[in-house]
C-alpha cells in the first residue's frame, strides 16, 4: 500500500516536474531546477511572475525560497550571472567588445 502511495506521489511530482525532495517540503529541490533554468535561458526575458508560473509556485514563495537557499534574491542573482556572463564573453570572444555590448548581447530589461 506505501510503495503504490509513493509510486503515486512519484508519478505526480514528474508530471508537475517537481522533484522528489520537494515532497518532503525542501526548498532545495526546486530552487536547483529554476537554477538549471536561468543558466540555460539567462538571454530571455525572466521574471520571478514567469519563473514562479513555470515552476508551479507563488511569486512570494519563489522569491523567499530563493533566497533562503542562495542567500540573495532572485533578482539580484539573475543581474549577477547576467553580467558574469557578459564579462566572459567579452574576454573570450575573437572579436573584443566593449563591455557594454557584450552586457547588451546577454542582459535584458527587467522589472
Amino acid at each position: 500500500m506505501q510503495r503504490m502511495a509513493l509510486a503515486g506521489l512519484l508519478s505526480l511530482a514528474e508530471k508537475f516536474r517537481v522533484s522528489p525532495g520537494n515532497l518532503n517540503g525542501g526548498a532545495g529541490g526546486y530552487i536547483s531546477e529554476v537554477l538549471d533554468y536561468i543558466n540555460r535561458n539567462y538571454q530571455q526575458k525572466l521574471s520571478a511572475a514567469e519563473l514562479a508560473k513555470r515552476f508551479y509556485v507563488s511569486e512570494q514563495k519563489l522569491c523567499a525560497d530563493f533566497k533562503a537557499f542562495m542567500n540573495e534574491t532572485l533578482h539580484h542573482y539573475l543581474r549577477q550571472y547576467r553580467t558574469i556572463r557578459g564579462l566572459r564573453l567579452n574576454r573570450t570572444s575573437a572579436c573584443v567588445f566593449s563591455v557594454r555590448v557584450a552586457l547588451q548581447l546577454v542582459v535584458t530589461k527587467n522589472p
